[in-house]
């Protein structure tokens, strides 16, 4: 699979030691985050036009990991 542009930098911002599983289907797309430190997942479902609520779901599952570690 190739990457987007904007999902990659999306990615890039929010490095974590983590393992990413991303999942085109038609009309939506999935994006699973395994975090190898808390082993907490989400799975975030989004289209191409919610690439910034993406982004955000990413960033506060990250941070409520911080929390808990």
């Amino acid at each position: 699979m190739i990457l987007s542009p904007e999902l990659e930098a999306i990615l890039y911002k929010h490095q974590c030691d983590c393992v990413a599983y991303i999942s085109d289907e038609p009309g939506y797309s999935e994006l699973s985050i395994l975090n190898k430190a808390t082993r907490q997942s989400v799975n975030i479902f989004y289209t191409a036009t919610q690439l910034d609520q993406a982004s955000a779901e990413i960033a506060l599952f990250l941070e409520r990991g911080r929390a808990t570690a």
